[in-house]
């Protein structure tokens, strides 16, 4: 756990569609398809419904966010935020793009608690040190100063994950 102004940052092993918040984040491509990774998981947990709502809010940008509703996930929204395009290749600058407007859009819309998944994990990732670090880049750029976010969720796979993202967190913060 870290705090950045009035947000804590925690970084956890736990189911990212059982997450009880505002805006849980699921990463996409530009054209908001949800049939695969995380984004597959979130539909398969909530419903068709959600990906209908999504589709008809695409195409977006790479490094845009959509808002739908939670389908029946406990959370209150969802944000898709485009990651990849149809290549569905993720880059180092579309995972720090997306987080930056991720942040930008949950405190536009005054949330105060997010959940957010590793935003790539597949083939044609970078690796998992390097997303984490895209991650926490603009995250601890943007959240001393965010006025409505007081909890971001990290909702991490497995211990390995758990401990390799707390290791990235670390360098951030080593004295």
């Amino acid at each position: 756990m870290i705090r950045l102004g009035n947000a804590t940052v925690h970084l956890m092993n736990a189911p990212l569609t059982a997450q009880d918040v505002d805006l849980l984040v699921s990463p996409a491509n530009t054209y908001l398809w949800m049939k695969h990774g995380v984004a597959g998981d979130v539909k398969h947990q909530g419903g068709d419904v959600i990906e209908r709502e999504a589709l008809a809010k695409g195409p977006i940008s790479l490094g845009d966010v959509a808002i739908t509703g939670p389908g029946s996930l406990p959370c209150r929204r969802i944000a898709h935020a485009a990651v990849m395009a149809q290549d569905l290749r993720v880059s180092q600058e579309s995972i720090r793009t997306a987080v930056a407007r991720l942040m930008e859009v949950a405190e536009e819309n005054k949330t105060r608690s997010l959940a957010i998944p590793p935003m790539a994990s597949g083939t044609g990732s970078p690796t998992a040190e390097v997303v984490a670090a895209a991650m926490f880049e603009p995250m601890i750029e943007f959240l001393p100063d965010a006025q409505h976010i007081r909890e971001v969720r990290i909702c991490l796979p497995d211990e390995e994950y758990l401990r390799l993202y707390k290791d990235v967190l670390g360098r951030f913060f080593a004295v």
